[in-house]
């Protein structure tokens, strides 16, 4: 078919504005979900469930159930309003969470944010697919042939969805928290089968569980609430467990109002539409469903304010936006502090005890310390060390006196922080200042500022004012006590080589008398490269990125990013390489 003929001029400067703006849209898009799944809350959550979802569209294909992607009893509009409760229930939290944030209460996190968005639409994606479009119809396909049929079928499904979370024992869930878990699921199950047997619209049920867990979620896990469950008491569990059971039975009769005769006999061989009659039959089940579903959410009410104390502690901390991240993890068995008229020694002892030592004085501050670093800035140092529980730091003023007694007095515990997985130091792009740093699994850092927990907000790559002293790059270049060289290809390690005392001297002068530039914060390299460490004395290291085909030798430093265009440096990297090779 002909398209209408216009000016080609027109449509030369149409298409152009069009691809203009695909482009910046694409960027944008690229950018903000690309940071989000790297730096946001869900990052390993994202991985897995994308992971999932890709599993599970195999299956479906393997079992030739590809046609509940496009097959539909209803629209989609309709069929999301089908799981009505579910959406109320959903708005109502968001509303709650909603106004935390209008009231300043919260700050949101857009990469938390965006990260909770696609997680939450991995899951409905994974979910869904699995458990109604492959599961489900499993069950469909060979039992459906009478209303009693169907009801085990849906049931059937639901349990086996219920059951998948048992595996969270094995990752460290009690079991009665577990047991809560899976009677909520084989609810939510029915209900979703429900409402899927009725509109066979999978994507309803995928928008409607999505939505489900994002409201839940944006409120209890960190994208705007810094609090953390305490312990629960084994009566408290028990409550929990019943609670769960109470609010499945909801779900349940909840699904069962979605199937009534009246609204799928169509659906199922051999019933025809009801009379007169038996409409009004039905309409008074509707009405004791109705009303045993409002008895039930009131009694699960009155019990969990009965059985629930306020089991929460909340975090208060600030929160500074920062460019770029250059993360560091030493880990020390020993370090001295130079204070004002005195020197410490942190020792990490061959038992895991923390002692602190002043001449031949000493203290124990810890009876097992896991990791220990120390963190100096031009005016202090801060001490973090972990214990089996939590992270503990020291803020030490290099001006100021102490006494053994007074460092231990000094030390604050954030036994509220939970979730710790491993602790050292960063800098940013825009600063030469050390942040002492706690990094949590969730991908989320911390560090102390003034004495207060600080969250660290990253915002992307930006241009800083600010200008790298001439002899910063050089003095950290004359701390420098090893130095090795890798051949990275396909991810893997296939050389190494360390360098001798005489080729380390040597090539930390030919840097010394380079003129380094360090203001570049985009470091691109596609193929195999050489990369080479220069490993200072506090452990903490710059690496040099050399691609043999590429006119640069990249630069990641403590002290910032950059390169180096110098042929007598590549010519000396040249050497080693060869030489080594052929030793």
């Amino acid at each position: 078919m002909k398209k209408k003929k216009v000016n080609i001029f027109l449509f030369f400067i149409f298409m152009s504005v069009l691809f203009i703006i695909a482009d910046v849209i694409y960027t944008n898009l690229v950018h903000y979900f690309g940071s989000s799944i790297i730096y946001g809350l869900y990052t390993k959550e994202i991985v897995a469930e994308s992971l999932f979802a890709v599993i599970v569209l195999i299956i479906l294909l393997l079992f030739k159930n590809g046609y509940i992607f496009t097959e539909k009893r209803e629209k989609l509009i309709p069929s999301i309003f089908t799981g009505t409760v579910m959406l109320v229930i959903g708005c109502f939290s968001l509303l709650m969470s909603g106004a935390s944030i209008l009231l300043g209460e919260v700050v949101v996190n857009r990469y938390d944010l965006i990260s909770l968005i696609l997680f939450s639409l991995l899951i409905g994606i994974a979910e869904e697919f699995l458990c109604r479009g492959w599961l489900l119809n499993e069950f469909l396909e060979r039992y459906s042939s009478n209303r009693k049929q169907v009801y085990l079928s849906i049931f059937f499904s639901g349990l086996v969805f219920g059951l998948m979370h048992v595996t969270n024992i094995y990752y460290g869930q009690g079991i009665l928290e577990t047991i809560a878990q899976i009677i909520a699921a084989i609810g939510m199950g029915f209900y979703l089968g429900s409402i899927y047997f009725r509109t066979r619209n999978i994507w309803a049920c995928v928008i409607l569980h999505g939505f489900w867990d994002f409201a839940l979620l944006l409120g209890e896990n960190g994208v705007i609430n810094t609090c953390i469950e305490a312990s629960y008491s084994n009566s408290q569990l028990m409550g929990t467990v019943i609670t769960q059971f109470f609010i499945a039975v909801i779900y349940i009769l909840i699904g069962l109002f979605i199937t009534r005769k009246s609204k799928t006999y169509h659906l199922i061989p051999g019933e025809e539409k009801l009379t007169e009659e038996e409409l009004k039959k039905e309409r008074k089940r509707n009405i004791f469903i109705i009303i045993a579903c409002i008895v039930i959410y009131v009694i699960v009410d009155i019990l969990a304010l009965t059985v629930y104390d306020d089991n929460q502690e909340c975090m208060d901390y600030d929160i500074k936006e920062i460019a770029t991240l250059s993360l560091t993890y030493p880990q020390y068995n020993e370090y001295e502090v130079n204070l004002s008229n005195n020197e410490f020694n942190f020792i990490r002892s061959s038992n895991l005890e923390l002692l602190v030592k002043n001449g031949e004085d000493k203290i124990k501050l810890a009876n097992y310390t896991g990791r220990l670093v120390v963190v100096e800035n031009e005016k202090d140092y801060t001490v973090l060390y972990t214990d089996k529980e939590y992270v503990n730091y020291i803020i030490l003023e290099k001006d100021k006196k102490y006494s053994l007694s007074d460092i231990k007095d000094e030390i604050v515990t954030l036994d509220y922080l939970s979730d710790v997985y491993d602790i050292g130091y960063l800098n940013t792009q825009c600063s030469n200042y050390n942040y002492p740093l706690i990094e949590l699994s969730s991908n989320n850092y911390f560090t102390i500022l003034n004495n207060n927990l600080t969250l660290l907000e990253y915002t992307g790559n930006e241009e800083c004012d600010i200008v790298v002293e001439d002899n910063k790059l050089n003095d950290y270049l004359s701390n420098v006590v090893t130095i090795d060289i890798k051949y990275v290809t396909d991810n893997e390690d296939s050389y190494y080589y360390k360098f001798s005392d005489i080729q380390t001297e040597e090539f930390k002068n030919l840097l010394i008398k380079e003129n380094i530039i360090i203001n570049e914060s985009d470091i691109l390299i596609n193929n195999d490269y050489y990369s080479v460490f220069l490993i200072s004395k506090d452990k903490s290291y710059m690496e040099l990125l050399y691609s043999i085909n590429d006119n640069k030798i990249y630069i990641e430093s403590p002290v910032g990013d950059g390169y180096i265009e110098n042929n007598t440096i590549k010519e000396y990297l040249d050497n080693i390489i060869k030489e080594s090779s052929n030793n």
